[in-house]
């Protein structure tokens, strides 16, 4: 019984999760520019990916590695642009006060 429980986790094309690993690696850099969060989500659903790959296979491929260091990067721009925007969100609501107490209406547009 053990036998064949083996052989179902073991998918039979050893690709398959690499491919995934790497499409969300590269997700992860094009969405962080635009949706910091699902950036940050879909570069550790690529590092999820390639340990779920080493564990099953045993071994690494090409799009597995590819697909980490895609995921990687996507985590650290997706981390840079969240640090950023928290940072400006602090600034523009000071910048806001400081034209309201001058007497420029913010709310004109």
């Amino acid at each position: 019984m053990n036998e064949s429980f083996d052989n179902e986790l073991k998918p039979k094309d050893s690709k398959l999760l690499g491919a995934l690993c790497l499409a969300a690696g590269i997700l992860s850099i094009v969405i962080c520019c635009f949706f910091e969060w699902v950036g940050l989500i879909f570069g550790i659903i690529g590092i999820v990916l390639f340990i779920i790959n080493r564990i099953v296979n045993g071994k690494q491929n090409g799009l597995a590695i590819g697909g980490l260091v895609c995921a990687i990067i996507g985590v650290v721009l997706s981390t840079v642009a969240i640090i950023i925007v928290l940072a400006m969100k602090d600034f523009i609501l000071e910048l806001e006060a400081e034209l309201a107490k001058v007497g420029y209406n913010v709310n004109m547009i």
